[in-house]
């Protein structure tokens, strides 16, 4: 996800659209090698990896999300006092 965050920065300067890239490029790679995994390649074991990350990946999504909101009330009410 922080690859994806940083990428977006360098890419588009709307921060509403980096956070979306990188909450997209994080979950959706988690349920694709999932996917890839049981599927295609038919191994439970190779999908050990996937599905540890797609349990941190929800942790860190989450987290992430957290702490974008909280961003945001602070700057919406330091532009409110201004």
């Amino acid at each position: 996800m922080v690859l994806g965050y940083l990428v977006g920065k360098w890419l588009v300067d709307n921060d509403q659209q980096v956070r979306t890239i990188c909450l997209e490029v994080g979950l959706q790679n988690g349920t694709l090698a999932l996917l890839v995994t049981v599927t295609i390649l038919e191994s439970s074991t190779m999908s050990i990896g996937p599905s540890v990350y797609s349990l941190l990946m929800f942790a860190t999504a989450s987290l992430f999300t957290m702490l974008v909101l909280r961003k945001d009330k602070s700057v919406s009410g330091k532009a409110a006092t201004s």
